[in-house]
């Protein structure tokens, strides 16, 4: 990985880690269920994107 590559895929991550961040908060201040399900749907979704991020980048890593 370039250092282009490498800084935007840190920039990327850090902003999944930040939204993971913020849902997690806002599902504790939940007050109801239909609340809590859409912070936990927000919530997997980044998740997800991350996991997928790093697994991408990690991908990446051992093709070079």
């Amino acid at each position: 990985m370039e250092l282009k590559e490498k800084i935007e895929a840190i920039r990327s991550l850090d902003n999944l880690r930040s939204q993971v961040i913020y849902w997690t908060q806002q599902l504790e201040k939940a007050e109801n269920v239909e609340q809590r399900e859409y912070c936990f749907k927000n919530l997997e979704k980044f998740v997800s994107e991350m996991a997928s991020q790093v697994a991408k980048y990690k991908y990446n890593h051992l093709q070079k």
